[in-house]
């Protein structure tokens, strides 16, 4: 699959090369952009987990091995047109109680049709927030672990009866050591299918996780 949709792309950029080169015409930065723009314009936009499983050793150039399951929670990935890469997800007790909400944005860019999320972050490239969820005043939420988001000068962004949402950018760049690229490898990519599938394999715990998004 990944073979085809590279192919595609490289026809793609062919085609446009030829096109800017006939009577002439100087290709512009600008038309590059808009090529590129005309590219992946079906490919930005909102993706929902549908798929995840995980296997022990390193399957990251052998992912198809690892076995799939439906996915029933709520992780979205979407991708913009500014180059702006946003993860959401929802967290849950072992009971099914819904206690957090977490947002992070990234920056990426397209390799063919792979996405490259920017994991050097900073507070220039990176915002990360987390919704605690209340329940008649009180969460659910480890107070060890909001306590050191607090102690990593979190700030409080809105809070009403219903969550307190926190900006913890601060406390996921000084804690980003599993996603760091010597530690992690990634591969996320889209297919002409409307997926995207991200492949994972981390050092630490020797595993391999594959998550299937379904564009929507």
């Amino acid at each position: 699959m990944k073979k085809n949709v590279f192919l595609l792309f490289m026809i793609t950029i062919l085609l446009v090369g030829c096109s800017s080169g006939k009577g002439g015409t100087k290709t512009t930065e600008k038309d590059v952009v808009q090529a590129t723009e005309d590219t992946y314009k079906d490919y930005y936009g909102t993706y929902y987990k549908v798929q995840a499983g995980q296997l022990d050793g390193n399957y990251f150039d052998d992912y198809e091995t690892v076995p799939l399951e439906d996915f029933d929670g709520y992780t979205t990935i979407q991708l913009k047109s500014d180059g702006t890469y946003i993860d959401k997800y929802d967290s849950y007790t072992q009971d099914g109680v819904l206690f957090s909400k977490t947002t992070n944005k990234y920056e990426y860019k397209f390799d063919g049709f792979n996405v490259v999320r920017n994991r050097n972050i900073n507070e220039n490239n990176f915002k990360s927030k987390k919704s605690i969820i209340l329940y008649d005043g009180e969460h659910y939420y480890k107070k060890s672990v909001l306590q050191e988001y607090l102690d990593a000068d979190a700030t409080i962004l809105k809070e009403d009866e219903n969550s307190i949402v926190y900006d913890i950018t601060k406390w996921r760049i000084a804690n980003n050591e599993r996603d760091a690229e010597e530690n992690h490898l990634e591969n996320d990519f889209v297919t002409v299918d409307g997926l995207l599938i991200s492949v994972n394999y981390y050092y630490d715990s020797d595993e391999t996780k594959v998550s299937v998004y379904e564009k929507r």
